[in-house]
């Protein structure tokens, strides 16, 4: 199921209801950190070990370490021992690395980072950061391991609660964490499906135009249903029931160029975009050209005078 159908069954009802903090801050009562090993296979090895950093971490707080034989690879990163999990291990008939693990930051925005560890002659150790990540699970796809990892998207003002999310299918191969574009394209919207994004667009917008003098006031559904789209391979699709559906919310004094313009520089800036080089995707083209005129925190909201 694609990200954008995946997301029409809720954005309705999203519309109604209109950082990160450090897990392992100074705690002077935290018991010292105990070094323990979380996955073992043969010769090979994870452990949760006491944070070697100088900085300010509370004295529970760990790195974690591959090894193999005399060979060692830690985290540069430490963490809250109880919040460090093992998502997966290596089954039979798979193709991935021999482990994952969840690393959760314990802030707010439920920052977390996924590691991959393959053990050949030496430990190789691969990582991805992002958000909302709390409750990342590991399932498998034609023998391989993959995850969900989420892309935040936020403007026009908006807070921190109004973020909005998509997700993007990360495999783990022998090789580290990369994506594969096929799996995120969708097959185009039908024309009912297209009405309805039309619908939820416009009733977002008029629901903005009602609230714009408010602190955080944000179109956060339009955000989610557009990049929705573009990150399912139909860039042109967003662009265009965009302009539709500002035109039937707000008339001629939306600007919707302009907040397409935003919104493609926000996409082009996530990390999670360039850490995985979502540049490949269908009308990639569209998406470079209009941030190359959007602006960050633009100021005055996306209506002419």
């Amino acid at each position: 199921m694609s990200v954008l159908r995946s997301m029409l069954g809720s954005a309705a009802m999203l519309i109604l209801s209109l950082g990160v903090a450090s897990s392992v801050g100074a705690h002077s009562k935290a018991a010292p950190a105990i070094e323990r090993a979380i996955w073992r296979q043969g010769h090979a090895s994870i452990w949760l070990v006491p944070c070697p950093s100088k900085d300010d971490f509370a004295p529970d707080a760990v790195a974690v370490e591959a090894r193999r034989g005399q060979e060692k690879v830690v985290s540069k990163a430490c963490y809250g021992a109880r919040l460090i999990d093992l998502l997966w291990s290596h089954q039979p008939g798979t193709i991935g690395p021999d482990a994952i693990v969840l690393a959760n930051w314990g802030g707010s925005a439920g920052g977390v980072t996924v590691m991959s560890f393959t053990f050949g002659a030496k430990p190789a150790v691969d990582t991805v950061d992002f958000d909302r990540g709390d409750e990342t699970s590991v399932y498998v796809h034609h023998h391989r391991p993959v995850f969900e990892a989420k892309m935040d998207f936020g403007m026009n003002g908006a807070s921190n609660a109004a973020m909005r999310s998509v997700s993007v299918p990360v495999i783990a191969d022998r090789r580290g964490f990369h994506v594969e574009i096929p799996m995120m394209v969708a097959p185009p919207l039908t024309r009912r499906e297209e009405g309805r994004v039309r619908a939820i667009i416009r009733s977002d917008l008029k629901a903005w135009r009602a609230n714009e003098h408010f602190a955080g006031a944000a179109t956060s559904v339009t955000i989610e249903a557009l990049i929705g789209l573009i990150v399912s391979g139909h860039a042109d699709t967003a662009h265009r029931l965009l302009i539709a559906a500002g035109r039937d919310a707000l008339g001629p004094r939306f600007d919707p160029e302009a907040y397409w313009d935003d919104l493609c520089l926000e996409a082009v800036e996530q990390r999670l975009w360039k850490r995985f080089d979502l540049d490949r995707l269908p009308h990639a083209d569209l998406i470079r050209r209009s941030a190359q005129l959007g602006q960050r925190d633009r100021s005055g909201p996306y209506l002419r005078s």
